[in-house]
Order: C-alpha cells, then sequence, then structure tokens
C-alpha cells in the first residue's frame, strides 16, 4: 500500500490548528477559483495573509497541502458508501438502487466540498497524490466486500473485495466524467454505472 504523502503532525493546540485550517482554506477557495495550476505555497501564504514559515511549519509543499485535502474529500466521500443499509439482501433490483442513490449523495457531497473537481484529477494526474487516492480505494473495497459478502453477493471475501476495487475506480471514473461535461444527461449516466458496478459484482468467478 503506497505510503501517505503527508508527513507532518497535525497541530493539536487551538491556535495552530486555526493556523493550519487558514492555510487548507486558502489552498481551497484558489483551487477553486484558478485551478491546481495556480496553486503555490506564496499564494496561498498570501490568500491566508500568513508569513511562508507558518506554511512549511505545517507542510513541506504544495503536494503536502493538496494530501490533506484530497484525504479529506475522500472522507467524505466514503462516508456515503459506508452509512448505506447493510442489512437488505444482495439481488440485482437492490444493488441498483443503492448504487443509484449513493452515486446521488457522492455528487452532492462533491460538489459542495470547494476545489473538488481539480483535486479529483489531481489525484489520478499526480504521483505525489496517487497514494491518498489509492489508500482511500483499498480501504471502501474491503468495507463494500465486506457489506456485500454479509448481504450474500456470490464469491469469496477476497473475490468481492478484487470486484469492489474494480467497481469503485469505475464510480470515480464516471463522477469525473460528469463534472468534465458538466452533468450533462447524469441520469443516465448513474444508472448505466449502477448497471454496470452490478455486471462486475455479479460476474462468476473465471478461475472456476
Amino acid at each position: 500500500m503506497p505510503k501517505s504523502a503527508h508527513q507532518k503532525t497535525v497541530p493539536v493546540q487551538a491556535r495552530a490548528r486555526e493556523t493550519y485550517e487558514q492555510l487548507l482554506a486558502s489552498a481551497q477557495e484558489i483551487l477553486a477559483e484558478c485551478g491546481f495550476e495556480a496553486l503555490n505555497s506564496n499564494i496561498v501564504c498570501q490568500r491566508a495573509k500568513l508569513t511562508p514559515p507558518a506554511f512549511y511549519r505545517y507542510f513541506s509543499d504544495k503536494y503536502d497541502i493538496l494530501a490533506v485535502l484530497g484525504d479529506r474529500l475522500m472522507d467524505v466521500q466514503n462516508a456515503v458508501l459506508e452509512a448505506g443499509d447493510k442489512d437488505i439482501p444482495f439481488t440485482r433490483e437492490s444493488f441498483i438502487e443503492r448504487s443509484v442513490a449513493d452515486q446521488h449523495a457522492t455528487i452532492a457531497v462533491t460538489k459542495e466540498f470547494m476545489g473538488a473537481y481539480p483535486l479529483l484529477v489531481s489525484m489520478r494526474a499526480i504521483p505525489e497524490l496517487r497514494p491518498v487516492r489509492i489508500n482511500s480505494h483499498d480501504k471502501m473495497s474491503a468495507i463494500v466486500a465486506a457489506q456485500l459478502y454479509a448481504q450474500g453477493a456470490q464469491g469469496g471475501l477476497s473475490d468481492l473485495q478484487a470486484k469492489c476495487r474494480l467497481g469503485i475506480e469505475m464510480g470515480y471514473a464516471s463522477l469525473e466524467m460528469l463534472f468534465e461535461t458538466d452533468f450533462e444527461n447524469q441520469d443516465m449516466v448513474i444508472l448505466g454505472t449502477a448497471n454496470a458496478l452490478f455486471g462486475i459484482i455479479d460476474m462468476a468467478d473465471p478461475s472456476k
């Protein structure tokens, strides 16, 4: 599993924590307004009205601050999957219904997260940020696989986890596509993704 990009300790004292959050909020504003290309430590400090030493006390570089924001975005998205109803027996109908609901909820929380789309692109395109995406997707594939296994989805737990890992990548690809197309044909994309995800989860183990 790749090591997290963020190395420095998160402050716990109130004043230090306020500075830390001020830097993160400023970075988010810059991402939302201008995109990743405009982001650097000096611009973040100017926006936050802080000095460069304050930035480097908590972050090594711009990739470090992006990693923290990426972790936070992944956390709010993952909370949607973790909150799903775990007691409904696995059927095509129940899976697609849950998948459609989860996709709508994921879109909503992602839109609410300032600078989310540049972050999504950065976590896929920038090598320094790959661990944020990969670690999160590995974690969630294990959680969702355990839920589906308990609901009676076919296959062993390791088989389901591999399928869930593929499914999560597909789900995020469709999310990025919706952002890129200004959410054109959103309902069709969501339903098509849900059906494709069911096909992956219900696929027979080719080794048997």
